[in-house]
């Protein structure tokens, strides 16, 4: 449909033309009735937009020129007497739209109403930075813009908040506003001034991405979780968009390189039947389909797996599923295996030290203090302790993981984390926190990620005797977070690196050997992992966290 939009109003006039053109209109804009009266009589066109006051001819003298008499006629008008808009109407107008109206309205009297717009513009919501009211024209007939003028409170927004499109203003701290916002919400388009036209087009770009996020969280019980690696591709060619943690252990790629990587990227041998082979045969099948791959593993090496292949979604969406090595698959069932068991038992020897520790406590009473029974029964009330510390391990590495997520303060936590370090360290370790950005927020359940922050820092404690330097650190990169806890102590034995994270594997006299692997649980229940990251001395933990994790609502 070809419109012509007469309004001195040019800016409300062009945010009129964007919206319609969303809706397959074709629009040219005018500012003066003469100009509009010259169009009209040229012709070409299937319906009239007209403000009802305009310089030059007026909008009822429009609307009834006898050239527009075959076509759609509408006007508009904000405050116009009900003489001029009785006029409209004898003239041959369907519809008077009252500003500010309703999009719905003026689709519906174009003969647009039929169609969705894809984000629903006139209730879409803006967050804008450095955009006082008088810069902002007619953006408010397109949206609901809310303005801050603050930084911090603009960042907290749009980690606390879903919007459809983001306004940040050209200034000193532009590009660094830009890139904490792609941080926080990776979905959100963001333009960088107060023009309606781009304005609709960020709507519609956050409206898209937030289609296909939505529609991969859809797939989630698809293939997150469980003992089997599923990777989930979708577009053409094939392209990673999540993966659970038991394929990220199996190839060992870092969250950031498989992120948005080529399928291709993980094919070993391309003169065999690659993954890319086998997706295509399933999308063209509609079956699974299934075939033995090479693929690249940076964690053991390039393997030979079994690779299923289902299409489970429109656009192609594809879960791959691939099995490990025989004798992987065997010792992973065996240890899940024996953490039921564990966890069954635990039950019930929690139970039973709950009694003997309360005896204990009984007897200590009727003893003499500083005794020679009585430092007897101290030390093996401390054993029950340790016992039942080590149940309550097992236990926790049993129950699944449940997260409440807010969006917190990085610094606020780490520093918790740390006093909790300092606390336990005593005098002797120099306990500090890095981070990057200061201001920067990420959604998580802070509880646990705390827990798990306290758990490194115990570990690094007892590797280091309570001596050195003890950091946490956090530096985001992209769509990630990265959560160090480093020392510099004796470091992780090399013949220990590959094993630390199994559950029931330690290299201390005491303890589960369960600490590492809750942390890891923690983790991978937020979308992310944990690496022992290289270096020459010490060890350096790394918790990679999404900054938007599966499931979190914003």
């Amino acid at each position: 449909m070809r419109v012509l939009i007469a309004d001195d109003n040019r800016s409300l006039a062009e945010s009129l033309a964007a919206l319609l053109r969303t809706r397959g209109a074709a629009p040219t804009v005018v500012v003066d009735g003469d100009d509009a009266a010259g169009r009209v009589r040229s012709g070409g066109f299937d319906a009239l937009l007209v403000d009802l006051r305009l310089p030059g001819t007026s909008g009822p003298d429009l609307l009834a020129m006898p050239e527009a008499s075959g076509l759609l006629r509408l006007a508009m008008t904000g405050y116009d007497t009900n003489e001029n808009i009785d006029r409209a109407l004898a003239a041959g107008a369907s519809a008077v739209l009252r500003k500010p109206f309703a999009l719905p309205e003026l689709y519906e009297a174009l003969g647009l109403g039929e169609r969705t717009a894809p984000t629903g513009f006139d209730f879409s919501r803006v967050a804008a930075y450095g955009v006082p009211p008088s810069r902002r024209g007619s953006l408010d007939a397109v949206c609901t813009i809310t303005s801050f003028g603050d930084p911090e409170r603009f960042r907290s927004a749009v980690a606390e908040t879903r919007w459809d499109a983001a306004i940040v203003s050209p200034g000193p701290e532009e590009d660094e506003l830009v890139e904490d916002l792609h941080g926080l919400d990776p979905d959100l388009a963001v333009v960088r001034s107060p023009d309606a036209a781009r304005l609709v087009d960020a709507i519609q770009r956050t409206g898209d991405a937030r289609d296909r996020s939505d529609r991969l969280v859809e797939l989630e019980d698809a293939f997150a979780g469980g003992t089997t690696a599923r990777l989930l591709v979708d577009d053409t060619p094939p392209t990673l968009r999540r993966w659970n943690g038991r394929a990220q252990g199996l190839l060992g790629f870092h969250p950031e390189q498989l992120r948005a990587a080529a399928l291709s990227e993980l094919d070993a041998d391309p003169a065999r039947e690659t993954l890319d082979d086998l997706v295509g045969r399933a999308r063209a099948s509609g079956e699974t389909e299934a075939a033995e791959v090479r693929v690249r593993s940076l964690a053991s090496g390039d393997l030979t797996v079994l690779a299923r292949a289902h299409v489970v979604g429109a656009r192609d969406a594809t879960v791959l599923e691939l099995s490990d090595p025989p004798t992987a698959d065997r010792h992973h069932e065996a240890l899940q295996l024996l953490g039921l068991t564990a966890a069954g038992v635990a039950h019930e020897i929690r139970n039973m030290l709950g009694g003997v520790s309360g005896s204990l406590k009984l007897l200590a009473d009727r003893l003499e203090p500083e005794s020679e029974p009585s430092e007897l029964l101290g030390r093996v009330r401390d054993r029950v302790a340790q016992a039942s510390a080590v149940v309550n391990d097992l236990l926790d590495f049993a129950r699944p993981v449940t997260l409440r997520m807010r969006a917190v303060p990085v610094t606020m936590l780490l520093e918790a984390a740390a006093a909790d370090a300092r606390d336990a360290a005593g005098p002797n370790m120099t306990v500090t926190v890095d981070v990057h950005d200061p201001s920067m927020r990420i959604l998580t359940d802070p509880a646990r990620l705390r827990m798990a922050l306290t758990d490194l820092a115990h570990n690094a404690i007892r590797a280091t005797g309570g001596e050195g330097a003890l950091r946490f650190g956090c530096r985001r990169r992209g769509a990630w977070v990265d959560v160090e806890v480093a020392d510099d102590g004796p470091g992780v034995p090399l013949e220990a690196r590959d094993r630390i994270f199994e559950p029931f594997f330690t290299t201390h006299s005491t303890g589960s050997g369960l600490g590492l692997a809750n942390v890891r649980k923690v983790a991978e229940a937020h979308g992310g992992s944990i690496a022992l990251a290289p270096g020459d001395a010490g060890a350096r933990f790394v918790i990679t966290l999404p900054t938007r994790p599966r499931g979190a609502e914003s």
